[in-house]
């Protein structure tokens, strides 16, 4: 495919090289991306900057690390600037691909920081669980006089979630209010969540109720919220309440339905929502629901219907028959 394009390009220059990894990229083919890269590089051809930032993206997306440092040594070879586009997309790269060391390193040798490269890092702390490094550098930043965004709220947010504290969940909302960021519904419904998470559902509900629009995710903070804390009851309410809203449930909704029922020892109230996700939204059963199920039957003791269940897996999937493999040593 690659040769095909290739033949086909009259001005083989680093434009149109950085026009093709980029469009690799954005396409999702971004192995296709690296090894455009590459082939430019056997052509005797130099990336600049745009190409650079194209490969790094491409890196961030697969969290291919050591293709990732072997770029960073090329750029560096060539003596391009370290500016504060190329910076980010370094710092997000090595956050994308767990290297939270290099990224550091990297954010501390620029010789600026704007708020795309505080949001890059603190992301990157917050989605490999580091928690309370990925606060501490949000007070840093803020001392440093630079205003979060959207992302960066979204960040500081998981990593409340991530910690479970309360303490933090409540300043960091506090001061996304303040700061108007609170209108984002992506905010909003995670903002459910991350009470949820601290363990208030006091507060998840206030939060909820005062949400403009609610959708899917924060109907699904609420009933896996209730559900995580073994009341059916209140779980089921808001389930019903969604539908009556117009909102219709998916997956994510009957998986937290099914885990309280399988929590709790449910039978007939499981069969019933397994049913309807089937029958009355349409929805095919993945393989969590599937478990879930299963798992509720073997808590009532209920084996020969659990392991009829899983008899009906689908045997291409790998998760299925996994499934199926623990089941046989359950019964050895």
């Amino acid at each position: 495919m690659l040769k095909a394009i290739l033949d086909t390009m009259l001005h083989q220059d680093v434009v149109s090289w950085s026009s093709l990894i980029s469009g690799f990229k954005e396409q999702g083919n971004s192995e296709k991306a690296l090894q455009a890269f590459a082939t430019m590089r056997c052509h005797g051809i130099e990336p600049n900057t745009i190409t650079y930032l194209c490969a790094f993206k491409a890196c961030s997306s697969i969290g291919a690390l050591e293709q990732g440092l072997l770029l960073h040594a090329a750029m560096l070879r060539q003596d391009l600037e370290l500016e504060s586009s190329m910076g980010s997309s370094l710092v997000d790269m090595y956050a994308k691909c767990s290297s939270m060391d290099d990224a550091q390193t990297t954010f501390d040798k620029l010789s600026q920081h704007c708020v795309v490269c505080w949001s890059a890092l603190i992301g990157g702390y917050a989605d490999n669980g580091f928690g309370e490094e990925a606060l501490d550098l949000y007070h840093d930043m803020m001392l440093d006089g630079i205003p979060p965004n959207d992302v960066m709220s979204l960040s500081v947010i998981k990593a409340c979630s991530n910690l479970a504290s309360l303490h933090h969940a409540k300043c960091v909302h506090d001061d996304i209010i303040e700061r108007g960021l609170d209108f984002n519904s992506s905010v909003e419904s995670t903002l459910v969540d991350m009470y949820v998470k601290c363990g208030s559902l006091e507060d998840a509900l206030a939060t909820f109720d005062a949400l403009a629009v609610k959708d899917v995710v924060s109907w699904n903070s609420i009933i896996g919220g209730y559900a995580d804390h073994g009341s059916l009851k209140f779980a089921h309410h808001y389930f019903m309440r969604m539908q009556l809203e117009g909102i219709k449930p998916d997956r994510v909704t009957f998986v937290c339905l099914l885990y309280a029922c399988s929590d709790a020892g449910l039978v007939s109230e499981g069969y019933g929502y397994f049913k309807s996700m089937i029958d009355d939204c349409g929805l095919s059963p993945r393989i969590r629901h599937f478990v879930c199920m299963i798992d509720l039957l073997g808590r009532a003791g209920h084996l020969e219907k659990a392991k009829e269940l899983v008899s009906s897996l689908p045997c291409e999937s790998n998760n299925a028959s996994n499934l199926k493999f623990a089941w046989l040593l359950r019964e050895v």
